[in-house]
C-alpha cells in the first residue's frame, strides 16, 4: 500500500488508502451548493490574502475572488439559472492536481469544488514554493476556525507515485488536471470510475493585443498605466501562467506601431528593472531563445535590459515555443485584428487588448469560430481567476443536476 505525506487534516506519513477514506467519509455529507458556511471561510481567507498581497500583489485576483460578496453573487447567478424543475448537487470527491508554477491555483479550484459541497483531495507538488506554503498554512488554519467544513479537504503530497495516483484517481467522482501535454497523459493511465471525468487543463499560450492609434491618443499617464497593467499581467509568476501574454500583437500601419512598440517597451523595461528580480540564469535562457529566434527567421531585437526583451517576425507557430518567461515577447504587426485570425488555434487562451471596442472583439471571436480564445480581458486583467476558464464552467462541472418532475 503506497505511502503518502499527508498535510492536513492531522499530519503524518499515511497509505493512499487512508486519504481515500478522509474524503469519502464525508462526500455527499451535510453542506449543498454555496453553503453559507463555506462562503464565511472563504471570505475569512480573501481577508488574510489581502492583508499578504500588500507585499505580493500576485495573491490579490485571487483574494478578490473569494470574497463574500463575489461568492455570493456566483451562487445567486448559478443557482438561479438552473434548468426547470433541476436542484444543483455536488458530484462527491475532486481529486485536484495543480500545477507547481502558479502559486495560487490550487485555491481557485479548492474554493470552486467547496462551494459546489465536495470533498476534496488535494495533490501537493514536492517542487512546491514558498509562496504555496505560506498559502496552505492560511488555508489550515481558516479550515480550523470552521469544524464543519475541515472533514471536507484532505491534502497530501508524493511523489510521481503510480500507485497512490491509481488509488486516489479510483475514488475521484471529478479529476482536475494541471499541466503539460505529457504530464497530463500520463496521469490519465490511472484509471477513472466509469461514471466519472476528468477536466484537464494542458498547456496554453496567450497574446495581447494593442491598436497603435489608440496608444497614440493617449495621455502619458494613461500609457504608464497600461504598461504597468502588461507588467502585472506578464511579470507575475514569470511569465509562465497560461494567462500571461507571450506575444504582443500590434494593429496598425507599420511605422506607427514601430514607434508604439518602441515608447511601450520603454516604459515597460523602466517597471520591470524597478519591480521585478530577475530569476538565475534567465538572461542566459533570453541570448538562446533570441538565436532560436533568429534560426528561425526573426528579423528585429529590442533588448533594452535583461528584463525586456522582444522579437519580431515570427508567426504564432514559429515563436510558441521560444518561451525563456520574465519578460520575453514576440511581437507582430498587422493592418487589421482579423488578419491575425488565421494564426489562432486552440492552444491560444487569454487575449487580453487595449484599444478595442465590443464590436471589434465580437466580430473577431466570430472570425476564429471556436478554433482558439476562450477569454478576452482588457490588459491588466489576463491573471483574473474566474468560474469559467478554458472554455468551461467550472462551477457547473462541480455539480450534479437532478431533474425533479
Amino acid at each position: 500500500m503506497p505511502d503518502l505525506e499527508r498535510l492536513y487534516p492531522r499530519p503524518g506519513t499515511v497509505t493512499a488508502q487512508v486519504a481515500v477514506d478522509d474524503a469519502t467519509s464525508v462526500a455527499h455529507g451535510d453542506i449543498g451548493a454555496f453553503d453559507p458556511r463555506v462562503i464565511a471561510l472563504l471570505n475569512d481567507l480573501s481577508q488574510e490574502l489581502t492583508k499578504l498581497s500588500r507585499a505580493e500583489p500576485a495573491l490579490a485576483p485571487l483574494a478578490f475572488f473569494m470574497r463574500r460578496s463575489a461568492t455570493t453573487q456566483l451562487g445567486a447567478a448559478t443557482l438561479g439559472n438552473l434548468p426547470a424543475a433541476c436542484r444543483a448537487m455536488p458530484q462527491g470527491v475532486v481529486f485536484h492536481i495543480p500545477p507547481t508554477n502558479v502559486d495560487t491555483l490550487f485555491l481557485y479550484t479548492l474554493s470552486i469544488a467547496l462551494l459546489a459541497g465536495n470533498a476534496n483531495i488535494v495533490r501537493i507538488s514536492e517542487n512546491a514554493g514558498p509562496a504555496t506554503e505560506e498559502i496552505l498554512e492560511l488555508l489550515f488554519a481558516a479550515l480550523d476556525r470552521y469544524p464543519a467544513i475541515a472533514p471536507f479537504v484532505t491534502v497530501v503530497r508524493f511523489s510521481r507515485d503510480s500507485e497512490a495516483l491509481a488509488m486516489l484517481s479510483s475514488a475521484a467522482d471529478v479529476r482536475m488536471i494541471w499541466g503539460g501535454d505529457a504530464s497530463i497523459t500520463a496521469i490519465r493511465h490511472a484509471a477513472l470510475r466509469p461514471h466519472a471525468k476528468d477536466l484537464t487543463f494542458p498547456d496554453r499560450l496567450s497574446v495581447a493585443g494593442i491598436r497603435a492609434s489608440a496608444w497614440q491618443e493617449a495621455e502619458p499617464e494613461v500609457r504608464l498605466d497600461l504598461a504597468t497593467a502588461l507588467y502585472n499581467d506578464t511579470y507575475w509568476f514569470d511569465q509562465m501562467a497560461c494567462s500571461s501574454p507571450q506575444q504582443l500583437i500590434l494593429i496598425g500601419e507599420p511605422a506607427g506601431c514601430a514607434e508604439m512598440l518602441e515608447d511601450l517597451l520603454g516604459h515597460l523595461d523602466r517597471i520591470a528593472r524597478d519591480r521585478y528580480k530577475l530569476p538565475g540564469g534567465q538572461a542566459i535562457n533570453k541570448m538562446v531563445a533570441v538565436v532560436e529566434a533568429i534560426a528561425r527567421g526573426s528579423d528585429s531585437l529590442s533588448w533594452n535590459s535583461n528584463s525586456s526583451v522582444a522579437i519580431g517576425g515570427l508567426t504564432l507557430e514559429d515563436a510558441t515555443d521560444i518561451r525563456p518567461g520574465g519578460g520575453f515577447f514576440s511581437t507582430q504587426t498587422h493592418a487589421d485584428l482579423i488578419d491575425f485570425a488565421p494564426q489562432i488555434t486552440r492552444r491560444v487562451q487569454t487575449f487580453a487588448s487595449f484599444g478595442f471596442d465590443p464590436a471589434d472583439l465580437d466580430a473577431f471571436a466570430v472570425a476564429l469560430n471556436g478554433r482558439g480564445i476562450d477569454r478576452m480581458v482588457p490588459i491588466g486583467r489576463a491573471l483574473d481567476f474566474s468560474e469559467i476558464w478554458d472554455g468551461k464552467n467550472l462551477v457547473l462541472e462541480m455539480l450534479r443536476l437532478v431533474s425533479i418532475n
